[in-house]
C-alpha cells in the first residue's frame, strides 16, 4: 500500500468462499502516511557591527510536516571569527512545533569584505528535506591615526610654532573624527580646522 499524501489510509479487504457464500473474512488496515518537511527562516539576513561585537539573527525553525521529526543544524561560515548557533545537536521537533535559534557572527578585526554565513537545517527522517538561511555580516574596524611632522620646535615670544598633523582613517569603513585641543599652558593654541571631521 503506498499514498502519495499524507494522512490515514484505510484499506479493507474481504475474501468470499466461492462455494460457500456465507464465508466470508475480513482485514482492515490503517495505514499512516508521514509528510516530513522543514522550514527555516530569519528575521534579517544582512547587518553590520564592529569587531568582537557580535551580530545577532534570529531565526525560526518550524517542523511543517505531519510528524514528529528531528533535524540536523549545521553552521559554515567564510571566515569569521565566531559564527555559532545558541543550541547543539540535534533538535527534535513534534508536527507544526516552532523553535527560535539565534546565531551570532562577529570577527576579531574589521574587514572590508562581508563574512558570510550559512545555517542549514536538514530531517534526520527525510534527508532531501532542507532549510537554509544564508547570512551576510560586515565587520567594521575603527582606527585613526595622527602624526606630526616635529614633536619639538624653538620659537620666540609672540611667533608662532607651525605643526603639521596628519590625521589618517586606518580603518576599514569611512568614519567621522571630533577634534579637541587642550592647550597646557601656551598663550594661544590653534587648529586651521575645527570641529567634527568626516
Amino acid at each position: 500500500m503506498t499514498n502519495n499524501t499524507a494522512g490515514e489510509v484505510y484499506v479493507n479487504v474481504s475474501a468470499s468462499s466461492v462455494n460457500d457464500s456465507t464465508k466470508i473474512g475480513h482485514v482492515n488496515t490503517t495505514t499512516t502516511v508521514n509528510n516530513y518537511s522543514v522550514n527555516l527562516t530569519a528575521g534579517q539576513t544582512t547587518t553590520t557591527t564592529t569587531e568582537t561585537v557580535n551580530a545577532t539573527y534570529t531565526l525560526t525553525l518550524h517542523n511543517n510536516g505531519t510528524t514528529t521529526d528531528t533535524y540536523n543544524l549545521m553552521v559554515s561560515q567564510s571566515g569569521a571569527s565566531t559564527a555559532a548557533l545558541n543550541v547543539s545537536g540535534n533538535i527534535t521537533l513534534t508536527s507544526k512545533e516552532v523553535r527560535t535559534l539565534l546565531l551570532n557572527v562577529t570577527n576579531t578585526t574589521g574587514s572590508t569584505v562581508p563574512f558570510y554565513v550559512n545555517v542549514t537545517a536538514r530531517s534526520n527522517n527525510d534527508t532531501t528535506k532542507v532549510g537554509f538561511i544564508n547570512t551576510t555580516t560586515t565587520v567594521n574596524g575603527y582606527r585613526v591615526n595622527m602624526t606630526v611632522d616635529q614633536a619639538s620646535l624653538s620659537t620666540t615670544a609672540a611667533t608662532n610654532a607651525t605643526y603639521i598633523l596628519t590625521l589618517q582613517n586606518n580603518g576599514t569603513t569611512t568614519d567621522t573624527y571630533n577634534l579637541t585641543l587642550s592647550q597646557g599652558g601656551a598663550s594661544t593654541a590653534a587648529l586651521n580646522i575645527t570641529g567634527i571631521l568626516p
